[in-house]
Formats: structure tokens, sequence, C-alpha cells
């Protein structure tokens, strides 16, 4: 009889492991057309003690790069992140470069974090000009001389696929990913840009249904596991 309660257990264990994996395709699925989304993978792994356990990870690969109309988007082409900073001071780490301006002109992102250490522009601008740098330039006309406003900052890190994210794009450090290391002479900007989502449509769909249908054979499993066990105590008793 242990030994069909052990076979139940892993087999739950395996069960669940396999839903909280299809949670995370759905994930993918949800956020296909989310800007710079990374898609995330639930790697499986096998304990000692024959369970299966997952290890989520972070697919860091660069999306497609597409144009956009708006002088306030930028994409990373290549490696790193761009520090933003909460309202409440916390400081997370994204690619996605959709940014607006707050009514004092502020860039920020969509969620109100502040972009780097605040870069105040006139919204009413001739002409808004972010650099390959980050540097940030506005014109009061279209032929008047340019004046700074500040830098967008580009970090990148030792190992990216351990940040941890924590919902609407953004990112936080770990002791796996290392600190943030400031890009210097970086050319990486690209303005009226905007990055896709790496997430594979075709592979998520594959594993969605590879997935599915381990789900079904492991319920299988159980109920057959279950039944033959109730049967055993009947005989026992």
């Amino acid at each position: 009889m242990a030994n069909f309660q052990g076979i139940i257990r892993k087999s739950a264990s395996s069960a669940l492991t396999q839903f909280e994996k299809l949670g995370y395709h759905s994930q993918n699925f949800a956020n296909m057309n989310t800007t710079a989304y990374k898609g995330v993978s639930f790697e499986e792994v096998m304990t000692t003690e024959g369970y299966m356990q997952g290890c989520l990870r972070t697919n860091t690969a660069q999306g497609g790069i597409q144009r956009t109309q708006n002088p306030l988007d930028i994409a990373i082409d290549g490696a790193g992140y761009i520090p933003i900073t909460s309202a409440e001071g916390n400081i997370y780490y994204t690619r996605d470069g959709h940014f607006t301006t707050d009514k004092e002109g502020y860039i920020k992102t969509l969620t109100g974090d502040m972009v780097g250490a605040g870069i105040q522009i006139d919204p009413n601008s001739a002409r808004i000009e972010i650099k390959k740098n980050g540097d940030v330039y506005t014109y009061k006309t279209k032929t008047a001389t340019p004046e700074y406003k500040g830098t967008i900052p580009l970090v990148t890190f030792n190992n990216p696929e351990s940040l941890k994210e924590v919902g609407g794009n953004k990112y936080i450090t770990t002791e796996d990913s290392g600190e943030p290391m400031l890009e210097k002479d970086t050319k990486k900007i690209a303005q009226y840009s905007t990055e896709r989502s790496n997430v594979d449509m075709f592979r998520e769909v594959t594993e969605v249904l590879r997935v599915n249908a381990q789900m079904t054979a492991q319920t299988k499993l159980i109920q057959a596991i279950d039944s033959l066990y109730e049967k055993s105590i009947q005989i026992g008793s």
C-alpha cells in the first residue's frame, strides 16, 4: 500500500508541475503583443526523491524592432535595460521604451515610473531628438539650436536571465543577476521605435498541446492507481 501511496504522491506532484507550466505558457500567450515582453519557460527538473519540480527561466533574446510615430518611443538594439524609478522610490529595470510625459514634462513609463534620473522636457517642443547614446534634446522651433535635457541611461547585467520579473514589464536584481553596470558610449538606442515581444507563437502552441497531453496522461494514471489502491484495501479487509 505504501508503494501505491508513493506513486499517487509523485503523480500528483508531476501533474501540479505541469499545471504550473501551463500557466506560464498562458502568460506568454497573453503578452504576445506586449512591448518588449520576454517569454518565460518552466523547465522540469527531477529531484533525488523522484519528484518533478520546475525551474523558471526568462528568454532574454531580443524581439523584433518596429517603427512608430511617437518621438518618445525608443527600442534597445542589443543587450541592456533602462533604469526606472517608481513614485515610492523603488528602482526597476525595463526594456519597454514606450514612454510618455507627465503634466510637468518628465519622461515616464506608461505606468508612471520616472525614466533615468528625471528628464524634463517641453512636450510642445517643435522637435524632440533622442540620440543613439540616449541623450535627449529638444528644439523650440525646427531650426532652433538644440537644448540638452538629459540622458536615458542603459545598464547591463552579468546574468540577465536571473533578473526577477515583478509585473508591468519591470525587473529587479537578484543575487544571481549581479548588480547593474552602466553602459558608456552606447549606440543602442533607436528613437521612433519599440521592441516587439520575443514570444514564438508556434512554439507556444506546440508546448501547450504537449503539456495538456501530459496532464491528461498523469490524471488517468492517478485515477487508475487510486482505483487499484481502493481495491487492495477492500481485499485486505
